[in-house]
C-alpha cells in the first residue's frame, strides 16, 4: 500500500496542457509562496499578522524563497531536481506563479510582472553555493 500526499486538484489542469513543468514544480512553487510569507512574517517587528489576511510578495521574494527552501528540502541535489523538472531560470519559477494566478491558487496586484522575476539568480548553479553541510558538534554520539 502506497502512503502518498494527495494531489491539488486545482493544479493537475496546469500540468494537462502544455507546461513544460510537471506537477511537483507547481507545487513546490506553491510551497515557496508560503515560505516567502512566512519569512516576511519572521522579519517584520509588527504585530503577527492574520492568517487571513493577504500579503504581496515581490518576484525576488518568491525567487529566494524558492531557493532556501531547495537548499533545505534537496540539499546538494537541488539544482539536479529543478533540471529534472525543467525550471532553468527564475523566470521560469515567475512564470509558474502567474499560472497558478491564472488558475485562482494565487493572487496578483496590478503592478505584479513577470519581469519582476526576471535574473534573480543563477539556476542550476546559484541552488547549490556556497550550500554547506554541517556535521553534528556532538561527536560522542557517533558510533553507538
Amino acid at each position: 500500500m502506497s502512503m502518498s500526499t494527495p494531489r491539488n486538484p486545482d493544479i493537475e489542469p496546469l500540468c494537462d496542457d502544455d507546461s513544460p513543468w510537471p506537477y511537483e514544480a507547481y507545487e513546490f512553487v506553491l510551497e515557496a509562496v508560503d515560505r516567502a510569507g512566512q519569512d516576511l512574517n519572521d522579519s517584520t517587528e509588527l504585530p503577527l499578522m492574520n492568517p487571513n489576511q493577504e500579503v504581496h510578495l515581490t518576484g525576488r521574494q518568491i525567487a529566494l524563497a524558492a531557493r532556501t527552501l531547495a537548499r533545505e528540502q534537496f540539499g546538494l541535489m537541488a539544482s539536479t531536481v529543478f533540471e529534472a523538472w525543467s525550471v532553468t531560470s527564475t523566470t521560469d519559477i515567475g512564470t509558474i506563479v502567474f499560472r497558478l494566478i491564472g488558475a485562482g491558487l494565487l493572487s496578483q496586484q496590478e503592478n505584479d510582472r513577470l519581469e519582476d522575476f526576471q535574473d534573480i539568480y543563477a539556476i542550476p548553479s546559484d541552488l547549490i553555493q556556497g550550500y554547506a553541510i554541517t556535521i553534528p558538534n556532538d561527536t560522542e554520539s557517533w558510533g553507538e
